[in-house]
């Protein structure tokens, strides 16, 4: 679910055997529920011309495409008043945050200095332009009795909008938001450009999670009705980052890493993505989707790219099996940092893979439950190479409402994704291949269950509470922060509290 972009160790040698050190700069977009199959050149040997997303192909094809797997860190939702661990060694997000907004969990108390977006899906919140948001979220309530309604995409609070601790509109316009994030990226890239300071930029898109809301210049843009208009949105705020790096002349000292949070939302229908050709067949056979919410390729495996100009070899395609936990390491390498030493990590230094274009990744990844029956968060499907062990298989919910049965396997169902990426056909069970790579995926539970004993960093806090959502105006039922009866603010500047 990311954007690549890193040369290394090698490239740091060489800046100071200039003499001088100038440590590169990172931009990371983060798209929401974009599928592998959604960005265009994935689906073709080139870049088509009914591509939605002709700007982020232009970028991949100049850059290294990876085989990316999305890791659920953790979500919180509006009650409550906790968020992602504190003591957690991380690298934030910014835009779409969902770690946590209250306290010690927002964005400027745990590493940026400066955080503008919303605290979590753009599903969360009431709007007051119902119908500008496809499938429309219901106006925002003005009185308690249709405050109490408990309808989709229809919650108490209007969507906030925050600046830093903040919140300067409420409910705020999804058909600006993705205008004002560009806005404000281009406006801090051009800040540090002026200070010749090297930066890191993190843009958490809202796109293309429901409901989908896109700028007027959008609507009809696509063949693909809305969901291409919301690619192509989201194309555009790339393409006008990347537009603004090559402008200032920062293009080559600039890592831009792309990727997804996770795979397309197939509930959502027409106004979901496309997983390309991991549809998760055995799945399909036994009922719902093998899509997001699962840990079947589908919902894991997410579009990828690594763009650095002078720095990568271009128009490539890369194997190696990474992790988003690898960002992390990898971008603190890039900049000479030293990760802490008290406490270990799940994600790789991979610098040297974006150098030397080496396909050595992970060899095994843990997969969580990320809701499709069974506990959150739970490790029941782990990757070995390029197999795939299911001890417990489920489908979410399926555009027509199915859902698969949720059933638990004491031998894991095993999957050799190397000759089988749909995952249709198991490895029978009676067969040498099967013994010899289940054995291996034992010794790896057993080495992880261990790891997980002997952790004792990670404290979570789950407490719920009303007043963990934020408001604006407390006085006012659906918190609004402009006068429910006049017009929306322009995109900019937002109306103040």
């Amino acid at each position: 679910m990311f954007l690549f972009a890193f040369h290394g160790v090698m490239m740091l040698i060489w800046f100071c055997t200039q003499g001088w050190c100038k440590p590169p700069n990172f931009v990371v977009v983060l798209a929401d529920d974009m599928g592998w199959g959604d960005l265009g050149i994935n689906m073709a040997d080139h870049a088509t011309a009914d591509s939605d997303t002709p700007g982020l192909d232009r970028l991949a094809m100049e850059g290294m495409r990876y085989v990316v797997k999305k890791h659920l860190v953790c979500i919180r939702f509006l009650v409550h008043c906790a968020g992602c661990s504190v003591p957690e060694t991380e690298l934030p997000f910014l835009g779409k945050w969902h770690l946590g907004h209250n306290g010690p969990f927002h964005p400027n108390h745990r590493g940026f200095n400066y955080f503008f977006g919303l605290p979590y899906s753009a599903d969360m919140g009431c709007t007051d332009n119902p119908g500008a948001d496809i499938p429309p979220c219901r106006a925002c309530p003005d009185t308690p009795a249709i405050y109490r309604r408990r309808e989709a995409c229809s919650k108490p609070l209007g969507l906030p909008l925050y600046e830093d601790l903040k919140i300067v509109d409420q409910p705020t316009s999804l058909q600006h938001f993705a205008t004002r994030l560009a806005e404000k990226a281009v406006r801090f890239i051009e800040q540090q450009s002026a200070a010749h300071r090297p930066f890191f930029l993190y843009v958490a898109l809202s796109h293309v999670h429901v409901p989908l809301a896109t700028a007027p210049i959008f609507v009809n843009s696509s063949h693909h009705g809305q969901f291409g208009n919301t690619l192509r949105e989201m194309d555009m705020v790339v393409k006008t980052i990347a537009n603004t790096l090559s402008r200032l002349h920062l293009e080559n000292d600039t890592l831009l890493w792309f990727t997804s949070d996770n795979g397309p939302w197939s509930e959502k229908c027409q106004f979901s993505g496309n997983s390309g050709p991991f549809v998760g067949k055995w799945q399909q056979m036994q009922g719902g989707t093998a899509t997001k919410k699962t840990t079947w390729e589908g919902g894991h495996r997410v579009p990828g790219f690594v763009y650095w100009p002078t720095h990568i070899r271009p128009n490539q395609t890369n194997d190696a099996l990474l992790s988003t936990l690898d960002i992390f390491p990898t971008l603190l390498s890039l900049a000479n940092v030293s990760l802490p030493s008290n406490r270990q990590y799940d994600g790789l230094d991979v610098h040297s893979i974006l150098h030397t274009g080496s396909s050595v990744g992970h060899k095994v990844l843990f997969h969580p439950n990320s809701g499709a029956g069974g506990n959150i968060g739970a490790i029941e499907t782990i990757r070995l190479g390029q197999y795939k062990a299911y001890y417990r298989t489920a489908g979410a919910t399926a555009c027509d409402g199915s859902e698969g049965v949720e059933k638990q396997h004491s031998e894991p169902l095993l999957f050799a994704l190397n000759r089988d990426r749909s995952e249709g056909f198991p490895v029978p069970q009676s067969s040498e291949e099967y013994y010899t790579i289940t054995k291996q995926v034992h010794a790896a539970l057993q080495a992880l269950q261990q790891d997980i004993e002997s952790d004792n960093t990670t404290r979570a806090d789950y407490a719920r509470a009303p007043h963990a959502k934020p408001c604006c105006n407390f006085q006012l039922p659906c918190c609004r922060c402009h006068n429910s009866k006049t017009p929306l603010p322009p995109p900019f500047p937002p109306s103040r509290c």
